[in-house]
């Protein structure tokens, strides 16, 4: 039995489907079968280049461990099932779980024989149970790929050693002279050691691949016969799919690589590799010893024709963490909790989906420990778990980003005074707040200063801090929140939703005069000054299209924006802008505005009041 067939045996009995109890929670680390994250222009856009590019042609999806490749990729290569449907063979090669049951030194041989094992699969011969001379010239040709692979290692070090010698002339350019005697020693030893034959079969290696791919290819194939034709299934391009290179060790994805470039790289074939960044650099370190930053580029785009970084900022994560909170058999969500939840989590550990499946996961197990807790009344322990369905996910975020600050909250979460620290932390002025974290002794960097402040926010707007009650079941939840705490810090912070007009930029949860709420105020003062004809009640007609924002706001039965006189707005003073500069006057009539307005609710605005070819944003 093959590796490649043992390593589909294996694969088939660990993760045969199993029936799954429907009380059970929990995210595993399989990847995605669906957009989960919305971005499925990225995913189209791939698939049609890979339908139509020119070969041969290598496709790096490059992204940090856990950001989604392969999930990434599966969905593009889904896609070109139904955009180019039998068009394009589709190869997969994990080269991580095939170094698991052979030696790493022969996994370039193990990508050639799963290759053109799927090209024998795909030319089965139909109707009829005859060994074709196409399939019995692909057995003989994997026998001797296997056979001659050592030689091909023989000369990539050959190959190697030259390389080490004159890099240095190629890359920088440089005028020198090479010492030839040391050249010719390097043939010399290498001829003496494997022979003319061998080297004769290593030439001929790449021109025998390219036959086998052309034998599924239909542009190759045009002169059969028509019931040649129907018994063998044909191809446009063979797409075939290396993931987890970034789990090999480094030097031997390099390898892989060169493998790749030197051997494989043949007409009709596209490489879609999977794969950080990190570790190509790291694994051109490793081989060719500490290179320059632009010796390390030029090698990498030599390798590499199209590098494609995941769209990890475009991750629209609130569908997704809907669904799973959804999920979650015990507790309910209603909607502004689960925006207040995305929002913590844009804020802190960002937009990694292994990350996020991690906070899901240990967000679990805290409550399950919390459940089983015999340290309170039964009502105590139903308070407790309800206001902790929410303030769990807040304090896990803390604890994941802000390590040094998290730390510093337990550890005097007795004598910390709440409404101090929220008016510290949140304060539009960065001074401030590095102020108080140095004051505490607590580690930050200048660039986390406005991640802090908008984190801190998102919290309050969970646990309500100011609240004496909500502070007491905080502090009880910080305690227990230390089995699952770690010094891990995850980056990848989404950025933040950002708005343009007339010349001047507004930031989601950014500090005052530049916050969304102020271009909702400024928006409504330009459309009024430009149409004073019409009347204050007109206006506020259509405005009330827009749903109210906050939800202080909404539960007085109050619109984004008010007529002044409304009394019921001095119950929530500080949801409106109420400053003398900031209320309207509009035909004898005073307006307010309120300061609670989401990116829903601004678009709405902007739709509504026709300001669409004025105003942009990075959500374009």
């Amino acid at each position: 039995m093959e590796i490649n067939d043992i390593v589909d045996k294996t694969k088939k009995t660990i993760f045969k489907d199993e029936q799954i109890n429907k009380n059970s929670f929990g995210l595993t680390d399989k990847p995605a079968e669906n957009d989960d994250f919305e971005i499925s222009g990225h995913i189209k856009g791939l698939a049609s280049f890979i339908s139509k590019c020119q070969t041969p042609m290598t496709i790096a999806v490059q992204g940090a461990w856990g950001s989604g490749k392969t999930s990434f990729v599966n969905l593009v290569i889904k896609e070109l099932e139904e955009l180019d449907k039998n068009k394009i063979l589709n190869i997969n090669f994990n080269a991580w779980q095939y170094s698991q049951f052979e030696s790493e030194d022969n996994l370039a041989a193990s990508l050639i024989s799963v290759i053109i094992s799927k090209i024998q699969e795909s030319r089965k011969v139909k109707n009829s149970n005859i060994k074709s001379k196409d399939e019995e010239y692909h057995s003989r040709f994997k026998r001797v790929v296997k056979g001659i692979w050592k030689f091909v290692k023989g000369i990539l070090l050959f190959l190697f050693g030259i390389f080490r010698f004159i890099a240095n002339f190629f890359i920088d350019r440089a005028v020198g002279s090479t010492n030839t005697a040391q050249v010719n020693e390097l043939f010399n030893c290498f001829s003496n050691k494997y022979g003319k034959k061998q080297i004769k079969a290593i030439a001929e290696l790449k021109d025998d691949f390219q036959k086998q791919i052309n034998s599924v290819i239909k542009s190759e194939n045009k002169k059969l016969k028509n019931r040649h034709k129907k018994r063998y299934n044909y191809f446009d391009k063979v797409l075939i799919f290396i993931d987890d290179l970034d789990r090999l060790q480094p030097i031997r994805a390099i390898e892989l690589l060169e493998v790749l470039k030197n051997f494989l790289d043949c007409e009709y074939c596209v490489f879609l590799l999977a794969v950080d960044n990190d570790v190509v650099v790291s694994g051109i370190k490793s081989k060719y010893g500490d290179i320059s930053t632009d010796k390390g580029k030029s090698f990498f785009d030599k390798m590499i024709q199209v590098p494609f970084n995941l769209p990890q900022n475009h991750y629209k994560i609130e569908s997704f963490v809907r669904n799973e909170l959804i999920n979650i058999p015990e507790y309910t969500y209603k909607d502004d909790e689960i925006q207040n939840i995305v929002n913590l989590i844009e804020a802190s550990i960002g937009t990694n989906p292994r990350s996020i499946k991690r906070l899901f996961n240990t967000y679990l197990l805290s409550m399950e420990a919390l459940k089983n807790t015999d340290n309170n009344t039964v009502k105590e322990k139903e308070n407790l778990i309800e206001f902790s369905k929410n303030t769990f996910f807040a304090i896990l975020c803390f604890q994941l980003r802000f390590d040094s600050l998290y730390s510093y909250i337990v550890n005097n979460r007795n004598d910390i005074k709440p409404v101090t620290l929220f008016n510290e932390l949140s304060s539009d002025d960065n001074d401030k707040i590095a102020k108080y974290l140095e004051k505490n002794s607590i580690d930050y960097k200048d660039d986390e200063l406005d991640n802090i402040r908008e984190f801190i926010k998102s919290f309050n707007d969970i646990i309500s801090i100011e609240k004496d009650i909500n502070w007491e079941m905080t502090i009880k939840l910080l305690g227990k929140s230390s089995m699952t705490a770690s010094n891990a810090k995850i980056s990848n912070i989404k950025e933040k939703d950002t708005f343009y007009y007339n010349n001047k930029t507004y930031i989601a949860r950014g500090a005052k005069g530049v916050s969304l709420n102020y271009l909702a105020l400024q928006l409504v003062k330009d459309y009024l000054e430009k149409n004073k004809d019409i009347t204050a009640d007109a206006f506020l007609e259509i405005i009330n299209e827009i749903p109210a924002g906050w939800k202080g706001v909404r539960d007085q039965g109050l619109s984004q924006v008010c007529k002044r006189s409304e009394s019921r707005i001095n119950n929530v003073r500080d949801c409106f802008f109420l400053d003398k500069d900031d209320i309207i006057n509009h035909g004898g009539t005073e307006l307010v505005v309120t300061r609670g307005w989401p990116v829903k609710q601004l678009n709405m605005l902007i739709n509504i009041l026709g300001f669409n070819d004025k105003v942009s944003s990075n959500l374009d």
